[in-house]
C-alpha cells in the first residue's frame, strides 16, 4: 500500500489504533497521576510500533539493508511481547510467575534473538532458517505463559463474579483473556511464515476487545466520579443550608418543614411524610417565613440559593 510492503489490513488497524491513541493521550493528560492510563497509553504505542515495523519491513525500496530491516521488525515484536506480559502483571495484579519475571523474559528473548536469529541470519542471509531456529523456544514459552495467565485471570474473574458491583472490571478481565489468545498468535504466525494479512488481524483482535472494555470502564468511572462530585456538592449545600436555618431559632418541626420546602416538596407531600395535615404544614411555613423575614415560598427558596 502506498508503494510499501504494508497490507491494507495493517494500514486500517494502524489508523484505528492511532484514533485510540488520540483518545488515550487526552485521557492521560487529564489525570497525569493515573498509572492505569499511563500503562494503557504505552500499550497502544507498543502495538502501533509492532504493526508499523512488521507491516512496512522488509522493503527493497527502502534505502538500507534488508537484514537490518528484518531485525528491526522482529525487535518490535519482542518489545510488544515483553510489554504485554508486564501490562498483564501490573494491570490485573498478577504475581509474576517464577520463571516469567520481566527481567527473565527480557533475558530469555534477548539471548535467543541474538544467538538464534541475528547471528544465523547475518551469516546465512536466510530469513526462513533464522526464523525457524529462533521462534521454537519463544513459542513454547508463550504457550506456557499464556496457559498460566489464563488460569490466573479465570481465578480473578471468579472472585469478581461474587461482587456484582464490579461488572466493568470483570469485562476488562474477560477482554484480557482474548488479549492473551491474540498475543499467542504472534509466535505462532512467525513460526508458520510471513503472512501479514493473516498475522496482523489475529495478533490485534485482542487489542480491540481490550480497547472496548477499557473505554467502557473509563466512561463508567468518569460517570461515577461525576455522580460522587454532585453528591458531595449537594451534601455541602445541604450542610450550609442547615447551618443558615439554625440561625433563625426555628422549632424542631419548623426546621424539618423548612428543609423539605427547600428540597422542593409540596405542602401536601410534606404533610404525608410528617403525618400532619397540609393546613398544619402551611401554618408552620407562615411562621418560618415570618422568622426569616420573607413573604412567600418562592422568596424563601431564593433566599437559600
Amino acid at each position: 500500500m502506498f508503494g510499501t510492503e504494508m497490507h491494507w489490513i495493517t494500514f486500517v488497524i494502524l489508523l484505528s489504533q492511532l484514533m485510540v491513541l488520540f483518545f488515550q493521550i487526552i485521557n492521560y493528560f487529564s489525570n497525569i497521576n493515573d498509572q492505569h492510563a499511563k500503562r494503557y497509553l504505552i500499550l497502544i504505542v507498543v502495538y502501533i510500533n509492532y504493526n508499523f515495523f512488521s507491516g512496512i519491513f522488509p522493503d527493497s525500496n527502502i534505502n538500507f539493508l534488508i537484514v537490518i530491516q528484518n531485525i528491526i521488525a522482529y525487535s518490535a515484536g519482542i518489545i510488544f511481547a515483553v510489554y504485554f506480559i508486564y501490562y498483564l502483571y501490573k494491570e490485573f495484579h498478577i504475581t509474576p510467575f517464577i520463571y516469567f519475571t520481566i527481567k527473565r523474559v527480557i533475558l530469555y528473548l534477548s539471548v535467543l534473538f541474538v544467538c538464534l536469529f541475528i547471528i544465523p541470519y547475518a551469516f546465512t542471509l536466510n530469513l526462513t532458517l533464522a526464523r525457524k531456529l529462533f521462534i521454537g523456544i519463544p513459542l513454547v514459552l508463550a504457550i506456557i505463559f499464556s496457559f498460566k495467565a489464563l488460569i490466573e485471570l479465570i481465578k480473578i474473574l471468579k472472585q469478581k463474579l461474587e461482587n456484582t458491583t464490579e461488572k466493568h472490571f470483570k469485562l476488562r478481565v474477560i477482554s484480557a483473556n482474548f488479549g492473551i489468545i491474540s498475543f499467542l498468535m504472534l509466535p505462532l504466525m512467525v513460526f508458520i511464515g510471513d503472512y501479514q494479512h493473516i498475522e496482523q488481524p489475529l495478533v490485534n483482535f485482542g487489542f480491540f476487545i481490550m480497547a472496548f472494555a477499557y473505554i467502557k470502564n473509563h466512561i463508567y468511572q468518569r460517570k461515577r466520579e461525576a455522580y460522587l462530585l454532585i453528591e458531595l456538592k449537594n451534601k455541602l449545600k445541604e450542610d450550609k443550608t442547615k447551618e443558615m436555618l439554625s440561625q433563625f431559632r426555628l422549632t424542631n418541626k419548623e426546621f424539618e418543614i423548612a428543609t423539605h420546602i427547600l428540597e422542593g416538596y409540596l405542602y401536601k407531600d410534606i404533610g404525608e411524610m410528617l403525618f400532619i395535615t397540609e393546613k398544619t404544614v402551611s401554618k408552620h411555613a407562615s411562621n418560618i417565613f415570618k422568622k426569616i423575614e420573607v413573604t412567600n415560598r418562592k422568596d424563601f427558596q431564593e433566599y437559600f440559593k
